[in-house]
């Protein structure tokens, strides 16, 4: 069996053709077995116990979000998943045995769209008519420069510290291209395509909230209908910020949600024009018993060129009688 798990370490890998025991960290503890590749939490104690490698293993909490870290012995981290087929592997054979191979750089892998485990999932408990988190960016495994001499001149790092300066680059180049952006289309961009070249401005003046509002047909780049019961609607507006075309509406929607998009073709004219559209909600009892908590899709206008999508999130009031 060949399990893939990630590593950074540079070390050399143990030898493909010498097979070592696999012992878990209280078997190895007890039995003060020093060939033995061990399950620790720290790579002191695994060094302490003799070992040759180390594989860690996400816990059901931590799941399939690996972060791996940097160890001097040879090692692997495993996502909760592949570390069950591993356990199960080990439980069913008498003298278990493994060898760890050198890992290798991966090109081109996006796990995008996956909120780290030390990030906030949402809902947005304050008003969850608003849709969070709306805007993630890479924040795990990233190659930063360190100067730290015991490492080297650079390590893998994680965490806020490491998102937020994607997120600001993406800002800042589009501040350069459109100086006279406000931060409502900026994120409004990000939100709703990754793509930047057809970007125009979506207005010369600042942005200004109504006296008063429904939070439902706030013009948000989100949809979030909460608490549904029976219909809702939600209206928004489109604005052109490129060349004329004809986008039709495409709906990902959960199956216990009905919803129609009125109207679900536009077509614009000029550059800067603005249409209007709603998005009608159902519940629909037809598909067995009704979700709890959130249910999630996506509406995305495309003229068979330019995608702008949306988020549709969704949850359903549960009746008790």
């Amino acid at each position: 069996m060949i399990i893939k798990g990630s590593s950074l370490t540079n070390k050399a890998a143990l030898p493909t053709k010498k097979l070592y025991p696999l012992a878990f960290d209280v078997d190895a503890a007890a039995n003060n077995d020093t060939k033995s590749a061990m399950f620790w939490d720290f790579e002191a104690q695994a060094s302490d116990g003799g070992a040759v490698g180390l594989i860690l293993v996400n816990n059901k909490d931590t799941g399939e979000d690996v972060m791996p870290v940097e160890f001097s012995l040879p090692f692997t981290v495993l996502p909760f998943s592949k570390g069950e087929a591993l356990f199960s592997d080990i439980n069913s054979t008498r003298s278990p045995v493994a060898y760890l191979t050198r890992g290798m750089d991966v090109v081109g892998r996006a796990p995008a769209p996956m909120i780290a485990m030390f990030s906030s999932r949402g809902p947005n408990i304050v008003t969850p008519e608003i849709l969070k988190p709306d805007i993630t960016a890479p924040g795990i495994d990233i190659l930063a420069a360190t100067s730290q001499a015991t490492k080297g001149p650079y390590e893998t790092m994680q965490g806020t510290s490491m998102a937020c300066p994607h997120v600001a680059g993406v800002a800042a180049l589009l501040k350069k291209i459109h100086p006279h952006w406000s931060p409502s289309p900026i994120k409004s961009a990000i939100m709703t395509t990754a793509s930047t070249d057809m970007i125009e401005a979506f207005s010369k003046f600042s942005y200004y909230c109504p006296e008063a509002a429904s939070l439902a047909d706030f013009n948000y780049p989100s949809i979030t209908v909460y608490a549904l019961s029976g219909n809702a609607t939600v209206t928004r507006r489109l604005k052109n910020v490129g060349t004329p075309g004809t986008y039709v509406a495409h709906v990902n929607a959960a199956a216990a949600v009905s919803l129609t998009v009125e109207p679900s073709k536009f077509t614009f004219d000029k550059k800067g024009q603005e249409l209007k559209f709603s998005v009608i909600c159902m519940v629909d009892g037809g598909h067995g018993p009704l979700p709890r908590g959130f249910e999630f899709g996506d509406l995305v206008w495309s003229d068979g060129k330019h995608n702008v999508q949306s988020p549709l999130v969704v949850s359903i009031k549960i009746n008790h009688d």
